[in-house]
């Protein structure tokens, strides 16, 4: 039994005991239980990156919120040359697509906590979305023969890494879902 597993042990039995209270995940099978044949360690990953992709976007909404206008705060990633929106407008854009991939970030929070993988849908949709844009450029800017430098290429398998593993644990939780 894992350490989680331990603990939530432990809790359910000093609030049942001790506080009198009966909660129903702690008559049920606890959610930390895995099967044998469970990666708990790609569940526990996801729920690792879903966590520190939650407190990012939070933190970049309240960067972008407070600070005061510049080209600094209009960069996505690398500088372009063509600029078709204000710094203001950018701001905007910037500050609705954190709250988007917060909300997304937070239900695949939900989903992992409670096993509810239909909750993932959301982050596998606005992810997919981004990848299928940033490939779409990194395919211009190849036939344009740029020059790619490393950091592009790293968020790009980063974030079809993470997609890959997204995809598998939700599939392994309706798995479960399916056998209980």
């Amino acid at each position: 039994m894992n350490c989680i597993g331990q603990i939530n042990d432990l809790f359910c039995h000093v609030v049942r005991t001790y506080l009198g209270i009966t909660i129903s995940s702690c008559e049920t099978n606890s959610i930390w239980k895995f099967p044998a044949d469970f990666n708990s360690k790609l569940f526990y990953y996801v729920l690792g990156i879903s966590v520190l992709g939650a407190l990012y976007n939070v933190l970049k909404i309240i960067d972008l919120s407070f600070r005061k206008y510049g080209t600094p705060l209009v960069r996505m990633g690398r500088p372009r040359k063509v600029m078709n929106f204000s710094g203001n407008q950018m701001r905007r854009f910037r500050i609705a697509e954190c709250f988007l991939l917060t909300k997304a970030w937070t239900l695949m929070i939900y989903a992992l906590v409670f096993i509810k993988p239909h909750y993932m849908n959301p982050w596998v949709l606005l992810c997919g979305a981004t990848l299928t844009i940033d490939v779409f450029i990194l395919a211009i800017d190849i036939i344009r023969q740029l020059e790619i430098g490393l950091i592009p290429m790293l968020v790009l398998w980063f974030k079809l890494s993470s997609m890959c593993c997204v995809l598998c644990v939700r599939w392994l939780l309706q798995r479960l879902i399916e056998v209980q």
